[in-house]
C-alpha cells in the first residue's frame, strides 16, 4: 500500500512539473503575441498620420518598450547578460536581441526585423517588421 502511495506521488509531482512547462510555454507564447499586437497597433497609427518609414527605426530595438505594460517576467536591458537568471526576459543590447530564459540551458531569442523578403514563417508581417525567432543571438552571448 505504501509503496502505491509514493508511486502515485510520484505521478502527480511529475504530472504537476510537466503542466508548470506547459503553462510557462504558454505565457512565454502569449507575450510574444502581445509585443506582435503592440507592432500592429504602431503601424496602424503610423499609417494614419502617414509616417510610414517609423517602423524601420524600430529594427534592432526593444519590443519590450511598446508594450502598454511591463513585462512581468522582464528583468532589464544588459550588455553582457546575468547567468542566474531562469523563467524570464531579458533584451541583450550587445545583440539586440529579446531573449527569454525558461532554464539555463533552454532560451529562445528574438529581434525585431524586417520581414520582407524572408520565409512565410514570420507570423506578424506588420509593415515589413516581426518579432523574429533567432538563434544566432544565443550563440552571440
Amino acid at each position: 500500500m505504501t509503496a502505491l502511495l509514493v508511486l502515485g506521488s510520484m505521478i502527480l509531482v511529475y504530472e504537476f512539473a510537466s503542466l508548470r512547462k506547459e503553462i510557462r510555454y504558454a505565457m512565454h507564447a502569449t507575450m510574444v503575441d502581445e509585443m506582435r499586437a503592440a507592432l500592429i497597433e504602431i503601424w496602424v497609427a503610423n499609417q494614419l498620420y502617414q509616417s510610414p518609414n517609423a517602423m524601420q527605426k524600430l529594427i534592432g530595438s526593444n519590443p519590450v518598450r511598446l508594450l502598454k505594460a511591463p513585462l512581468e517576467d522582464y528583468v532589464g536591458e544588459f550588455k553582457t547578460p546575468p547567468s542566474d537568471i531562469e523563467n524570464a526576459w531579458f533584451f541583450n543590447l550587445s545583440t539586440q536581441c529579446l531573449v527569454y530564459v525558461f532554464k539555463r540551458e533552454e532560451q529562445v531569442a528574438y529581434r525585431l526585423e524586417r520581414t520582407n523578403g524572408l520565409h512565410a514563417g514570420t507570423r506578424g508581417m506588420i509593415g515589413g517588421l516581426d518579432l523574429i525567432k533567432d538563434s544566432v543571438c544565443l550563440k552571440q552571448r
